[in-house]
């Protein structure tokens, strides 16, 4: 676990991922087409930390929970 103080308002898809809560969540943000990345070009990919949250607040869970 990643402890961090201050969370950027850009963050990294490593810094994503641990913000949501972990891989599984992230991905299935992204499957459900509910995040996108906000800065995306060579060798640079950034998430907007208030996209996340908002993404979320939408989020109605695991749709299929064998996946966990």
């Amino acid at each position: 676990m990643v402890a961090v103080l201050a969370w950027p308002r850009l963050l990294s898809p490593e810094q994503a991922e641990e913000y949501v809560g972990g891989e599984a969540i992230f991905a299935e943000l992204k499957a459900q087409q509910l995040v996108a990345p906000r800065v995306q070009k060579k060798r640079l990919t950034r998430y907007d930390r208030r996209e996340l949250d908002a993404a979320l607040d939408a989020w109605k869970g695991f749709e299929d929970e064998k996946n966990l």
